[in-house]
């Protein structure tokens, strides 16, 4: 799964830093263009800053391997977690970046290139979900929907920094029972919530 991941950021033309426990693996991408490393640290080191490192790895690997990412990032890098971890985890794995001032991206559903590849024509929302956050003074984040445009319904969301774990757990069913948009909509609390954030992203669709 990450190794697929690699080729495709790749072809796309990124420049792409890889480490894997098994070390086979890291030796057949690095003949594919991949700049091999040799260990965790390793790979920070090779990164450009601000880093952005994307975890590929079970969800049972998850918290360990980010225990030693936190000793070795710096305040601006991102992690990704791609390992499906359960939605209270990742609260509590968000908390622990955010006060190292890492910031935490979370994904589900499809990116606006898999869908588009998949022959969807989509209409890309974002919005600073800080201004609808009443968590703190001062948060700071980003939201993105993947919309089909043909059934107004939702195909992805991705969330950016600390705090969104819950709201990405709506998405997560959001996008799973690809709820139209307009029922979505009324699904909403009215009232000021964290929630208000999925208001604020319809109304950039034009709801």
């Amino acid at each position: 799964m990450g190794a697929n991941l690699v080729r495709r950021l790749m072809r796309d033309g990124h420049r792409c830093v890889g480490y894997a426990r098994t070390e086979s693996t890291v030796q057949q991408l690095a003949g594919e263009g991949m700049v091999g490393a040799a260990s965790l640290a390793d790979l920070v080191a090779k990164l450009d800053r601000p880093r952005v490192v994307w975890l590929m790895v079970p969800a049972a690997a998850v918290q360990p391997t980010l225990d030693q990412l936190v000793g070795l990032l710096d305040p601006d890098d991102v992690v990704i977690d791609g390992g499906n971890s359960y939605y209270r985890d990742d609260i509590a794995r968000a908390e622990q970046l955010a006060t190292h001032q890492i910031h935490k991206v979370s994904m589900v559903g499809r990116t606006e290139s898999r869908a588009r590849a998949d022959g969807v024509t989509v209409r890309i929302v974002e919005y600073d979900i800080g201004k609808a956050m009443v968590r703190r003074v001062g948060y700071t984040g980003r939201a993105n929907l993947v919309v089909d445009a043909g059934r107004r319904a939702l195909l992805g969301a991705t969330c950016v920094d600390s705090d969104v774990a819950d709201l990405q757990h709506s998405a997560t069913i959001a996008v799973n029972a690809e709820v139209p948009l307009d029922r979505l909509w009324h699904a909403v609390p009215p009232f000021p919530t964290v929630s208000e954030f999925w208001l604020r992203l319809l109304e950039q669709y034009g709801l």
